[in-house]
């Protein structure tokens, strides 16, 4: 029997809390960025993005690296 991992809770309004589970197993995702956010033909479309830091060049570029369609 596979165990779900146990990602976090979502808070609806004042009084009701869902626990949020992973039935696949997978490492939860944390993004800084939301890149898209729109509804068609009645289905909902999220993508994610973190903000990556190249340190190493002399002016610091910074890009948005999906992570999550």
């Amino acid at each position: 029997m596979r165990t779900k991992m146990r990602v976090g809770k979502i808070r609806i309004g004042d009084d009701l809390e869902v626990e949020v589970v992973d039935p696949h197993n997978i490492q939860p995702v944390y993004a800084d960025l939301v890149t898209e956010l729109r509804v068609n033909d009645g289905v909902l479309y999220l993508s994610f993005a973190n903000v990556v830091v190249d340190g190493e060049s002399h002016a610091l570029s910074r890009k948005a690296q999906v992570c999550a369609t």
